[in-house]
């Protein structure tokens, strides 16, 4: 305080060199006026740093939290989607077909899909006369599914709500969409496929093109090529 008083020049230039020696000769009582309005000009000067520096500090801190949070968040979604995909498989691995009457167990796991695409593959007359008879695939799958919808449709759900899952999560990024749709094996996709274009699979559509499921679709096994063209171009991550 006193530097700063030394340094102001005097309001008495040609009785005092410098407001020190004018404040030397100050009156005890005028001292103590002048002190206590330097000391109150720096109280506030100093209530306002001070608020400064616990804001500046406050914003760091909410950073801090904000970039933790997210952290957390993003760990908490990435072991949800690890739930769905160990979840996926037991769906699948519980998954059997067996002799009629419920005995012997034939196939079991994955292996039930390529039992469930054997039904939809075409009849004689479809082979011999291609030109003459109309494709019977609808008609195929309705009766597959007829009779294996028990296991078919909880797959089916499960299936649908993992993607919607996926779509709607503000933290899904599109490796999870790759990653889930790496999940499933020829045989599945085709009869998730025939699902949607012969099923109850409507509601698949916006999120197969979202996650371009078909991508991988072995489309040579299509039991008829122009069954391809039933759904949009963007559900095989085909773009015009």
């Amino acid at each position: 305080v006193l530097i700063w008083i030394a340094i102001q020049p005097s309001s008495e230039p040609e009785r005092y060199p410098n407001r020190f020696y004018e404040f030397a000769n100050l009156k005890p009582s005028e001292m103590g006026d002048t002190l206590a309005g330097v000391f109150a000009v720096l109280a506030f000067v100093w209530i306002i740093v001070t608020v400064f520096l616990q804001s500046s500090e406050l914003r760091e801190q909410r950073k801090e939290v904000t970039t933790t949070n997210k952290h957390l968040e993003k760990q908490n979604f990435n072991n949800f989607f690890f739930e769905l995909v160990s979840t996926h498989n037991s769906i699948v691995e519980a998954i059997d077909t067996r002799k009629k009457g419920g005995g012997e167990t034939i196939r079991k796991g994955r292996d039930c899909f390529a039992g469930f695409y054997r039904k939809l593959e075409k009849n004689v007359d479809e082979k011999m006369y291609p030109e003459g008879v109309r494709d019977g695939t609808g008609d195929r799958y309705k009766k597959m599914y007829n009779d294996h919808g028990s296991d078919l449709g909880h797959y089916f759900r499960f299936v649908y709500n993992s993607m919607r899952a996926i779509e709607e999560s503000p933290l899904s990024e599109k490796q999870h969409k790759r990653l889930f749709r790496a999940l499933f094996s020829d045989d599945e996709l085709l009869i998730i496929f025939y699902n949607i274009v012969f099923g109850h699979g409507k509601n698949f559509i916006t999120l197969v093109e979202s996650f371009e499921f078909f991508d991988n679709l072995p489309k040579d096994r299509l039991i008829y090529p122009f069954h391809k063209d039933l759904l949009s171009p963007k559900c095989f991550g085909e773009h015009s």
